[in-house]
């Protein structure tokens, strides 16, 4: 099925470690705890350490990737993953344990996003915690540390209790029924608003241009967001020469338009929380602003990479 077919893809993209290979739960949350350098130290600041050859003698610095690398491996998997899922619960462990003011002093290229862009990611950060907590509440230990019976995380995943924020990610990224804000870029950029329009043979064709092959089945289009932040993370360890090419032709061309749409989705039903509301009512609309924070923080950081590095996107016409 294909959630199964995401979470094989994520194996490869979503959470792979630097010799490539999947990192256990602890692991991968010491690394996501880490994603906040000490005081002084931006993850944004580029430095001449010997970057990345670039056609254009812009190299990304070993800095700038690893900042990439950190933040699309956290997004691409919430994206990607169900919040039960256990490559997930690392994360969903980290960001419930956040320093929200630290991290988005340190949250990578925000700070060239826009004067107010260190405000906007803490409100999102603090969205994230606060869902993340939620979940951590309501989960209470259901779900075993990824590691412990990880071959059939899919599966676990699927008949996990139905918590709010995994009602929350099924309602605006899987369905049933019309998703506000689907998650793959064709069906915004393609006239017929399909997934695996034109816009997604192009990746394809690119993909294959450059020798890059990406294991997702017949079902899951590769221009899934979660996928192609998986996809920009492995570029940064492996081809970062390729990464303002990818980033600039195949997904800053879409990712702006889908992030606002579903921010607006997940804040229609979180913008009623209100202090007095009852626990039931309130776990819910945290749970939709998780994903309003989520989509905020990833606007956010792609269009701070694309400020930070020049890309220069020609936006195609948005038929959804």
């Amino acid at each position: 099925m294909e959630r199964d077919a995401k979470a094989n893809a994520g194996e490869e993209f979503g959470m792979a470690s630097r010799d490539g290979t999947n990192e256990t739960g602890t692991e991968s949350e010491a690394r996501i705890g880490a994603a906040i350098p000490p005081q002084g130290a931006r993850a944004r600041d580029g430095g001449s350490d010997g970057g990345a050859p670039h056609a254009d003698g812009n190299p990304w610095t070993e800095e700038q990737r690893d900042g990439l690398r950190l933040a699309c491996d956290t997004l691409g998997t919430l994206f990607l993953r169900e919040p039960c899922d256990p490559q997930c619960v690392p994360v969903i462990r980290a960001l419930a344990e956040l320093d929200c003011d630290a991290a988005a002093e340190q949250w990578p290229f925000v700070g060239d996003a826009g004067s107010d862009a260190v405000g906007h990611a803490r409100e999102s950060l603090e969205r994230l915690a606060r869902g993340a907590r939620d979940e951590a509440v309501a989960r209470d230990e259901e779900v075993p540390p990824a590691g412990d019976g990880a071959g059939d995380g899919g599966e676990q995943a699927h008949h996990a209790r139905l918590t709010p924020l995994l009602e929350s990610y099924r309602r605006l990224m899987e369905g049933p029924g019309r998703l506000q804000a689907p998650p793959w870029g064709s069906v915004y950029t393609d006239r017929d608003g399909v997934t695996f329009g034109l816009s997604t043979l192009a990746l394809h064709a690119w993909m294959r241009a450059h020798g890059i092959a990406m294991d997702v089945g017949e079902r899951v289009p590769e221009d899934h967001i979660g996928l192609m932040l998986g996809q920009a993370s492995m570029l940064c360890q492996k081809r970062p020469e390729l990464l303002d090419q990818f980033l600039g032709e195949h997904l800053l061309t879409w990712s702006h338009h889908y992030l606002d749409k579903l921010s607006r989705a997940a804040s229609a039903r979180a913008g009623g929380a209100r202090s007095g509301q009852g626990g039931d009512d309130r776990a819910e609309h945290e749970a939709d602003a998780f994903y309003q924070g989520l989509a905020d923080l990833t606007d956010l950081t792609l269009e701070g990479v694309r400020a930070r590095r020049g890309i220069e996107v020609s936006y195609p016409r948005f038929y959804r």
